[in-house]
């Protein structure tokens, strides 16, 4: 209900929810998932907003009431893909490994996080990044967003799936020509 208090701990996240929902009163909700899940039932918050693959692992899945879609709230760069790292020498466990390499899952990481690295982004400078292939292309929706005045500066562009990092440095120089580089200051960046 308009005027309810909701909780999260992500910055990306409460920007995005202020321009979605600008008669929410969007508050710093700090601890593990049971120590939130706890606040909610205290009622301290009216509503939480958390990454649900924790929620789901913690087998409370039916406490979610609702699943945010992309257009209200765009995730981390890469939130959810998991990478191996080993030695670039060793034939062997590459060998081993790369049948669980997903080609889609590695464009649209490399996409998004050169994305992030275009903006100088980090864990705490809220930018929100989500790739799609679709055939041989690739399309990017990216963020840069403000808690403070609710700002949120967001765009997507498509191209060629085979070319991931030249699409996210396009979509970076497209929202500093924006206005990103000013949200980007109050974080120490550009």
């Amino acid at each position: 209900p308009s005027g309810a208090r909701l909780g999260t701990s992500s910055p990306r996240r409460e920007a995005q929810l202020k321009a979605a929902r600008p008669d929410l009163t969007v508050a710093p909700l700090r601890g593990n998932l049971d120590t939130r899940l706890r606040k909610l039932s205290e009622g301290l918050y009216e509503g939480l907003v958390v990454a649900g693959a924790g929620v789901k692992r913690l087998g409370r899945e039916s406490e979610i009431t609702e699943w945010l879609s992309p257009e209200v709230s765009l995730p981390a760069p890469a939130q959810g893909v998991l990478a191996l790292v080993i030695r670039d020498c060793d034939e062997e466990w590459l060998r081993i490994l790369e049948p669980l390499n997903d080609e889609t899952s590695r464009l649209c990481a490399v996409a998004e996080r050169s994305f992030l690295r275009a903006l100088q982004g980090g864990c705490r400078v809220p930018v929100g990044a989500l790739a799609e292939r679709e055939g041989g292309r690739l399309v990017l929706t990216g963020l840069i967003a403000d808690p403070t005045d609710a700002k949120v500066i967001r765009d997507k562009i498509e191209g060629l799936a085979a070319q991931p990092s030249d699409l996210g440095v396009q979509l970076a120089q497209l929202l500093l020509s924006r206005g990103a580089g000013e949200i980007l200051k109050r974080y120490g960046r550009v």
